[in-house]
């Protein structure tokens, strides 16, 4: 009689040896490990440099006391979009340097599109140049910069810049992306 309890001691003890190394083997394939985690995240120097010429987006400028808006996509050397100053309602396509109004689906070219906008801090290139080695503030997610005459605030999620803020003394630049790297072709 004491030989089978023994017997049947050790298997129950084998049996709840193999269970818990089973549930070892589980739970260190299920979670994990910190390296991967470090390879999923992207870092902020990324994020900048994956915000290039293709993307959606919404600028809202105010210069003194007028206010702008513009909504479109870009995409390397082509963009379509819509200002908005007051009543006034500009579709425009821009290829290269060139500014076009679309009129009844045709193309007027003009100048004026961006008047009294400083053009400096609608271009990517300029505003990445501006903030390189510079010091900034870190906040949960976003970075601040106190320059000369220019405060600026970049603000992203986990893979992407989403917005760019420009406080200068009376003028104010919000510049908002989207779709970073998915816009595919722009037509007007």
């Amino acid at each position: 009689m004491k030989e089978v309890n023994k017997n049947v001691s050790i298997i129950k003890i084998g049996l709840w040896l193999c269970f818990i190394v089973v549930l070892v083997i589980i739970a260190k394939f299920s979670t994990p490990n910190q390296k991967e985690i470090k390879e999923e995240q992207i870092t902020y120097t990324e994020k900048l440099q994956n915000l290039n010429d293709n993307y959606e987006y919404t600028y809202d400028i105010k210069i003194g006391e007028e206010l702008y808006n513009f909504v479109g996509k870009r995409n390397k050397d082509r963009e379509v979009g819509v200002k908005k100053v007051n009543d006034t309602t500009t579709n425009y396509f821009k290829e290269n340097n060139y500014i076009y109004e679309v009129i009844d689906g045709g193309l007027n070219q003009i100048s004026d599109l961006y008047a009294g906008i400083n053009l400096d801090y609608l271009d990517i290139n300029y505003l990445k140049n501006l903030i390189a080695n510079k010091n900034y503030e870190e906040n949960n997610s976003s970075y601040q910069y106190t320059l000369e005459n220019v405060n600026i605030t970049v603000t992203f999620d986990d893979k992407n810049i989403t917005n760019i803020d420009i406080y200068l003394e009376n003028d104010y630049y919000k510049l908002s992306f989207a779709n970073i790297n998915a816009v595919k072709e722009v037509h007007y």
